[in-house]
């Protein structure tokens, strides 16, 4: 890993965010092909006082060990918030919370897709070869990150809502369009902080599982803002004026922030801030949807929220493009 170095030396090059065709990313950010050496952090600067204040913040999450299998359990809240084919089963969960439904089999398709992400999540884990970490990112890029998981989430769970006759079907096109719509403004603050992850800037022990170390190795310039707590907001705001269930929504947004400091994804600042973009543009999109309210959501406006990510991520790969093409002319 690099080292903090001279933060006010030159800034390096910007490295390639392109991912291999059929890859995408770490939360949802495409992943960069191979294990790039991080590059100095532009927001905060590395050595810099709020740099040092927020690791010193974080630094007792960082040190904790929590063994092997609570590591596992307390691993769903840290990482699935931020899996774009998460995003269904949470949605499916919300409709039925909200509204209700007679039909056992809206009840049975929810538990059965949420049984399939959690498979494949155990099995990212669990399947780990230390000796090949590489391995693990690229079945994480092919599975719960896969480019089919972010393009077909929200039509799935729109028509699943829809053909099962949901009556709070809205509160889940609600959280779906929120999902997409705060990745958006992430997508964009990671590309200009460009932070160093923890595990990359900071004394991050080893945990019980390194599958999820590997992975955010893979992706090490990330941390800042939090794209999962940025999803567990997006999910706890329709939970709470939805569905009505604080406890629930409270309880989702700490375990998914506080997982992601202690796996060393992100520091107490970059969940803070992904959290507060989320809750931002939750807030506006409220707004915008007067008089009928963010729990009357139509269906094509995940719709819409995914099309605005997908746009972001091809401009993002461009500017990286451009970036590479001046520094090669240099």
């Amino acid at each position: 890993m690099a080292s903090m170095g001279d933060a006010s030396g030159p800034m390096p090059a910007i490295q390639d965010m392109r991912a291999p065709r059929g890859v995408a990313s770490s939360g949802p950010l495409l992943m960069p092909r191979g294990y790039a050496q991080p590059s100095l952090s532009r927001f905060p600067i590395d050595g810099s006082a709020l740099d040092r204040l927020d690791k010193w913040l974080s630094r007792p999450a960082f040190r904790l060990r929590l063994g092997h299998f609570p590591e596992l359990v307390f691993s769903v809240p840290a990482c699935c918030f931020g899996y774009p084919l998460a995003a269904a089963p949470l949605a499916l969960w919300l409709a039925l919370l909200a509204g209700g439904s007679p039909s056992p089999t809206a009840w049975a398709l929810a538990a059965a897709a949420t049984a399939a992400v959690l498979g494949l999540h155990l099995r990212l884990l669990l399947t780990h070869d230390a000796a090949a970490p590489a391995a693990t990112a690229a079945r994480a890029a092919r599975s719960v990150y896969s480019v089919p998981a972010i393009l077909l989430t929200p039509p799935a769970a729109v028509a699943a809502a829809h053909v099962l006759g949901l009556p709070g079907r809205g509160a889940a096109h609600a959280y779906l369009t929120l999902w997409y719509a705060s990745i958006a403004p992430v997508l964009m603050a990671k590309r200009l902080a460009r932070r160093r992850r923890p595990i990359a800037s900071a004394d991050v022990p080893p945990k019980a599982l390194p599958a999820i170390r590997a992975i955010l190795e893979h992706d090490a310039n990330a941390s800042f803002p939090s794209g999962d707590a940025a999803g567990a907001m997006s999910f706890a705001y329709p939970a709470l004026r939805c569905a009505g269930l604080p406890a629930a929504a409270i309880g989702c947004l700490l375990l998914a922030c506080f997982g992601r400091l202690y796996y060393g994804a992100h520091h107490l600042l970059d969940v803070a801030a992904g959290a507060l973009l989320a809750l931002l543009t939750s807030a506006a999109a409220e707004l915008l949807l007067l008089p009928a309210g963010l729990c009357a959501a139509a269906w094509w406006h995940p719709l819409v929220a995914q099309a605005c990510v997908l746009a972001t991520v091809k401009a993002l790969r461009l500017d990286a493009k451009l970036a590479r093409t001046a520094a090669a002319d240099r």
